[in-house]
């Protein structure tokens, strides 16, 4: 039997115990102070740094020395009011020198559309076409041959009316002599303008006297979540092939005297509204090989100005038919309300001015660039 060798416990626990002498409590200590020293100088350079940052943060946020300098993108409202005062400033002159009812009706620009017997066909007695780009039909209509615009192809706009109740015949038939595929109606329902049938599958026939009944079948219609609404209709002149058109609605579009609850407003709506309307107007033109875009309100000036030169504004830009600058709706407003290729008092407010700024900004970052700077 082999012996294990006798374990003496007392020597044992003695050895597993370190041995404290002098000079061990003499390093212990001396390591001790030195951690110490330098968690205190760490923390110390880092509280002084932070308290630097803060105070640099505080004196209008400025970058450290040697940093790349950058300013945050805001809005400053002061800009934003100096910008809105600016363009509804830069409106009234363009008022002042094109004005509503110009000394030149009276000298033989407008001289169909002031003959008495046309009295009946004019919404209000301003807001008559000139006689130098009136849409000359067998009848008289109020209605006025403005840009060619170029939205991927050429299409000529008209700047109308809306036809009075005794004008739906010809209103129609306006449409369909002068080949208009889109009909953009800037009206809304409560202005009594209804031209059109309401119910799907619905016909109706519009007759006046001298003239071909005109028959129109409303075949689809689709609201959009924008108020937007788009129809399409089947219209017949006599015994004439039949044709669609296609109606794009902005269903709350105010006149620039009241709104939809009646209180007095600048003819207005949100930007994205119309953008939105422009967008889809282009989209359907793109599918078209050409024609003319029947745009209307009520009198025709106001909101179908508005739209008309948002419009034009961007189709010029988008089609590269002239680079961005600064007076470029300024010109438009002004080539608009001209005698040549105009009609009187395009664009009623300073509201619908700022509106058509406010909606090319949007779509072309580049002009917002140019007039923001």
């Amino acid at each position: 039997m082999s012996h294990l060798p006798a374990v003496n416990s007392q020597n044992t626990l003695r050895s597993s115990i370190p041995l404290i002498t002098s000079s061990n409590i003499l390093k212990f200590s001396t390591n001790t102070l030195l951690t110490r020293k330098a968690f205190f100088v760490t923390s110390f350079v880092v509280g002084a740094l932070a308290l630097y940052l803060l105070h640099r943060w505080s004196k209008n946020q400025q970058p450290l020395s040697g940093s790349p300098s950058f300013k945050p993108i805001t809005t400053n409202p002061r800009d934003e009011v100096d910008f809105e005062k600016r363009i509804k400033a830069e409106y009234e002159e363009l008022s002042t020198a094109h004005p509503m009812n110009p000394p030149s009706f009276t000298n033989g620009f407008a001289k169909e559309a002031l003959k008495p017997e046309n009295d009946q066909h004019n919404a209000y007695e301003a807001v008559v076409p000139y006689e130098t780009n009136r849409v000359k039909l067998p009848f008289y209509f109020n209605a006025s041959g403005m840009y060619k615009t170029f939205i991927g192809k050429p299409f000529q706009i008209i700047a109308s009316q809306g036809p009075l109740q005794n004008q739906h015949t010809r209103f129609w038939h306006m449409a369909l002599e002068t080949q208009a595929p889109v009909i953009v109606t800037l009206s809304l329902p409560k202005d009594k303008s209804t031209y059109w049938p309401t119910e799907l599958d619905q016909t109706l026939t519009f007759e006046e006297n001298g003239l071909d009944p005109v028959t129109v079948m409303l075949t689809e219609e689709e609201t959009t979540d924008s108020n937007i609404t788009l129809r399409k209709f089947r219209v017949k002149k006599g015994t004439e092939s039949p044709r669609t058109v296609t109606q794009l609605q902005i269903l709350d579009w105010p006149d620039h005297t009241r709104n939809l609850a009646g209180v007095a407003s600048g003819g207005v709506i949100p930007k994205e509204r119309l953008v939105r309307a422009i967008e889809l107007l282009n989209d359907h033109l793109s599918t078209l090989k050409d024609g003319c875009v029947i745009t209307h309100c009520v009198a025709g000036v106001g909101r179908t100005g508005t739209f008309l030169t948002a419009l034009e504004a961007l189709a010029r830009i988008k089609y590269s038919l002239t680079p961005p600058y600064k007076d470029l709706i300024k010109d438009i407003a002004i080539e608009g309300r001209s005698k040549q290729n105009g009609r009187t008092g395009l664009i009623q407010t300073a509201d619908q001015y700022l509106l058509v700024y406010d909606a090319v900004m949007t779509l072309c970052p580049e002009m917002k660039a140019l007039l923001k700077d």
